[in-house]
């Protein structure tokens, strides 16, 4: 059955700037439960272990915003010499784990 279960990438903006390091321990830290014991789960705890379970391979990658912003309202014109460099970056990270799933 695992076979056919696809891979889980999930695609987080990092709108607060405060995600350090590697993507994919952010992921796994956001589904982590803290060692709290299973019998005293709430729902949503619940929920992370189902992911956790159904989805064993997965990954994350975070985007910050793409621009300033003030000039966000004038992202379709903007060439991709101006948009941030960590975005732009990451997208490329993200469309080659796309197109390689």
């Amino acid at each position: 059955m695992r076979d056919f279960i696809p891979h889980f990438e999930i695609v987080v903006r990092d709108f607060s700037l405060l995600i350090d390091g590697n993507d994919n321990s952010y992921l796994e830290q956001a589904l982590s439960n803290g060692g709290i014991n299973p019998s005293r789960r709430t729902e949503p705890q619940r929920a992370k272990d189902q992911l956790k379970e159904i989805f064993t391979t997965r990954g994350c990658v975070t985007l910050t915003t793409p621009c300033p912003f003030r000039e966000l309202q004038n992202l379709p014109n903007k060439s991709l010499e101006e948009l941030d460099p960590d975005f732009v970056s990451k997208m490329k990270v993200l469309r080659e784990k796309v197109m390689n799933i």
